[in-house]
């Protein structure tokens, strides 16, 4: 159920300023206040903030004269329904002059920011749009009268959308699509019925074809027998596979000097191959060795010259003790004796640096080399090995053959001794292939005609089957049709919205008045009648307006307690208007009675008749001033 909790308006119609009420602890409350004092704004509020529609005024004139834009949030708690939607969920909805923004903040927090979107969140969670809302738990200023203003048929339709909703729309469509395809397997099945019955109809017919064909097979076999036996000659199918032996040896003999020349050929180049990897190899071994020797005097010349070095510095130094140490003299001429030697010494570093570096470009070229012919020779060498495998096969094949076409010559002798006309053999196995070709094609329609035979109870059952699906689908196409289901479950409402509308009418109204509501089957409408203190039964219409003031508000509650909207709150605006005091008394006994017997949490009407109020004790006291209107809660 749906229950409001807060709402706020910020230069919504007549409120210029914010105002904020906190709603969620009231039960039975009236909404009062002078006239235009902005008490039907804060009901417009509630329908504006979750659907952004107001029926009767135009999209910009919901912002305050003074204001370039407004906003308002409206607060709401589920308590039931989808668990997801259990809980708090706040709608906000903002206007300037040209243009709508709209929030929706379900309890997990989740925002749904889409004008469209968010009304159509509204709808999910409470269960109707604006208009179902206007018709049943909310009765705005001048509409407590809509669903009795509505024309009968659309009273009708009205009650099926809320009880039904869109559950059956297509359906019968469906149905009837259904229907058509059972009746159109229903006749597949009778054709392949009717086609199996003419097929296993011709199973005797179709066995002595058979037999036929099976003794002229045997008769043509018969007298190919004799004429190979009178012939003495050889069996055709030996003598065949002899010749293409002999010819297969032939072509096999001719292809062999090829295959040797070409494992030869391919030996040679393999050898040719490993050769000069083997060359280049040593080569590369060669290079390294040149590589290693040119390390090694390099270290012995970088050797010489860090002792030179060494010596320089001492003498440069002065050091008589190191001097006398290392047996030298503090001679100049010594000096730079030793110092032409440490250039010499560098210069050969330098030379023996370039040696070593042409010494490794020459190993690294011949490694490469060395690398290319061995990866020539193992090609070289996988030819050959093909080569001479393709000599192996050759061999063995003509060994096979060889073998095959041995009895070749006996086999032609033994032919060309036979005394029969070959011309008359050929004949009669021509014919004797012809009877087995018939007595095939017999026996297989012999089969086909089995096979219907037996096919036939499954085919007659797969028939009724389908014919009992056609029946069943046309049982389901009148239970979808709008005289079916539909008209059942919108009756039924009806007997709901009847009862629950004339319990509120027994508290209403004093003098017994009833409420009832009767439904045409082959016009769909629903009308309106009531019966009178004298106990006569009258149209809606022909009663007063107080009189039917009780009745509108009786539908109200019947409204909200079969059609299936989530509204926790009945509010009635100006409902007291036309009512004298006593229905005014129990109008608000009624209310009472709905909020202690659980029926709605919270009951709000909308009054500015002083002598209404003494029976409230919580109050939504709006009043409108220069600076626009302004609400607040008083609980006495």
């Amino acid at each position: 159920m749906v229950r409001p909790l807060r709402l706020l308006l910020d230069g919504f119609t007549s409120y210029r300023e914010p105002c904020e009420l906190d709603v969620s602890d009231l039960s039975v409350v009236a909404v009062c206040g002078p006239n235009g004092a902005g008490k039907s704004s804060l009901i417009d509020a509630m329908i504006w903030a979750p659907y952004g529609e107001l029926p009767e005024r135009a999209a910009a004139e919901v912002v305050n004269e003074d204001r370039d834009a407004c906003r308002v949030e409206f607060d709401v708690e589920i308590s039931s329904g989808i668990p997801a939607d259990i809980g708090v969920h706040r709608f906000v909805r903002e206007r300037g002059r040209s243009k709508t923004s709209a929030l929706h903040v379900a309890p997990d927090g989740t925002e749904t920011q889409d004008s469209k979107a968010v009304a159509a969140a509204a709808r999910r969670i409470i269960n109707a749009d604006a208009r179902r809302l206007g018709l049943t738990a909310l009765a705005r200023q001048g509409q407590i009268a809509a669903f009795a203003s509505l024309p009968a048929k659309e009273r009708r339709t009205f009650l099926s959308e809320c009880v039904i909703g869109d559950l059956f729309d297509g359906i019968d469509i469906m149905a009837r699509d259904e229907r058509d395809g059972a009746r159109a397997r229903f006749d597949a099945r009778g054709r392949e019925l009717v086609a199996l019955l003419a097929e296993s109809g011709e199973l005797e017919r179709l066995q002595a074809e058979a037999d036929e064909a099976s003794a002229a097979t045997e008769r043509a076999g018969q007298r190919l027998r004799q004429l190979l036996k009178k012939a003495q000659g050889p069996d055709p199918a030996k003598l065949a596979a002899a010749r293409t032996a002999a010819a297969e040896l032939e072509d096999l003999l001719a292809r062999r000097p090829t295959a040797v020349e070409a494992v030869e050929s391919a030996t040679e180049a393999a050898a040719e191959a490993a050769e000069t990897a083997e060359g280049l190899e040593k080569t590369a071994h060669s290079a390294r060795d040149v590589v290693s020797e040119t390390k090694a005097e390099a270290r012995s010349a970088e050797d010489e010259a860090a002792e030179l070095r060494e010596r320089i510095e001492t003498l440069e130094r002065g050091d008589e003790l190191e001097c006398w140490v290392c047996g030298s003299e503090l001679d100049e001429s010594a000096l730079q004796g030793l110092r032409d030697d440490l250039a010499a010494a560098d210069k050969r570093i330098t030379s023996i640096g370039r040696a070593a570096k042409t010494a490794r470009s020459r190993a690294e070229e011949a490694e490469r080399e060395a690398r290319k012919a061995r990866q020539e020779a193992r090609s070289r060498q996988r030819d050959t090995d093909e080569a001479v495998a393709t000599v192996e096969r050759i061999d063995k094949n003509a060994g096979i053959a060889e073998d095959a076409a041995a009895p070749l010559e006996e086999l032609e002798a033994a032919a060309a001794a036979a005394e029969i006309d070959p011309a008359e053999l050929e004949a009669a196995e021509a014919a004797h292939n012809e009877a087995l070709r018939r007595e095939g094609a017999a026996k297989e329609r012999l089969d086909r005609a089995k096979e219907a035979d037996e096919a036939v109870p499954a085919a007659r059952e797969a028939s009724d089957e389908a014919e009992r699906e056609v029946r069943a689908r046309e049982n389901l196409l009148r239970a979808a049709s709008p005289l079916g289901v539909p008209l059942l479950a919108t009756m039924r409402a009806i007997d709901s919205f009847e009862h629950h509308a004339n319990d509120a009418v027994s508290t209403l109204c004093s003098m017994g008045l009833k409420f009832s509501i009767s439904d045409r089957r082959r016009a769909p409408e629903v009308l309106i009648e009531a019966r009178d203190e004298t106990g006569s039964w009258r149209k809606y219409h022909t009663f007063s307006g107080g009189e039917k003031m009780r009745f509108d508000i009786a539908m109200r509650v019947g409204l909200c307690r079969v059609t299936g909207v989530r509204a926790d709150t009945l509010i009635i605006d100006e409902g007291h208007g036309a009512l004298d005091p006593d229905s005014a008394t129990n109008l608000q006994m009624l209310m009472w009675r709905l909020v202690d017997t659980s029926e709605m949490a919270a009951v709000w009407t909308v009054t500015h008749i002083p002598a209404v109020l003494d029976a409230f004790e919580e109050f939504i006291l709006v009043d409108k001033g220069r600076r626009g209107s302004r609400a607040r809660i008083e609980i006495r």
